[in-house]
């Protein structure tokens, strides 16, 4: 019998076919109905799930904007964010329940395996070293590790405010927070960025631009969680 990642419940095995058979369970029934999953049609560049022809009003608008416009990026995300997705996101981040990641492996490798099939160079968003000291550990570095333990970092995040604090415009609005580490050499490199949530697609766009004016030749990104 094993606990549930999430409420630490127990989770019961049904028999003891299922033990051999099947892979055990990490996350309980009851906590696994509360993260909706993102299925069906998607914005093609940011992940969103509704009712559009190709892409969002968002991108649509990150499209036309005279600057940012050629630094477009692929985003897939695997879950809705919700109160239930809320909680979670709560207790793995600010709450230092390092372990919950687990619960997120086979979602975070399913979706790796069908949208990114060509990709040279996986990498993951920073936190500042101030954040870092916060939390002990970096969560878009730990969910990267789902996928490969060879996340390279390419990026330095500066001291600033926290992202969750602004309001779009601020977020949009606010000056690179990134700085790209020396001796970085990415030319003709397809790099997919790990992040723990997708809101306005600032923060990857970012991260993007530095990677893309350095030689990248794209850029894309895998998050947890499309806001």
């Amino acid at each position: 019998m094993s606990q549930c990642l999430v409420c630490h419940e127990s989770i019961a095995v049904v028999s003891w076919v299922s033990t051999i058979l099947i892979k055990q369970e990490n996350i309980c029934y009851r906590c696994k109905r509360e993260l909706h999953l993102i299925e069906g049609h998607v914005c093609e560049d940011c992940g969103r799930m509704g009712n559009f022809e190709s892409r969002c009003t968002d991108c649509l608008r990150w499209g036309e904007h005279p600057y940012w416009s050629k630094y477009r990026v692929k985003n897939r995300s695997i879950y809705q964010y919700n109160e239930g997705m809320k909680m979670i996101l709560n207790q793995f981040k600010f709450r230092g329940d390092y372990e919950l990641y687990k619960a997120f492996e086979a979602e975070m490798r399913k979706v790796f395996i069908r949208d990114f099939t060509k990709i040279d160079l996986i990498s993951f968003i920073p936190l500042s070293d101030e954040r870092l000291y916060e939390r002990g550990f970096n969560q878009a570095e730990v969910l990267a590790q789902l996928i490969t333990s060879n996340a390279v970092p390419l990026l330095v995040k500066k001291e600033e405010s926290k992202q969750s604090k602004k309001n779009r415009q601020e977020r949009i609005s606010t000056e690179n927070p990134f700085i790209l580490l020396p001796h970085i050499h990415l030319q003709d490199n397809h790099i997919l960025l790990i992040d723990d949530i997708y809101t306005t697609g600032t923060t990857i766009r970012h991260a993007a631009q530095l990677l893309l004016q350095e030689g990248a030749k794209q850029v894309s990104s895998l998050t947890l969680i499309r806001s």
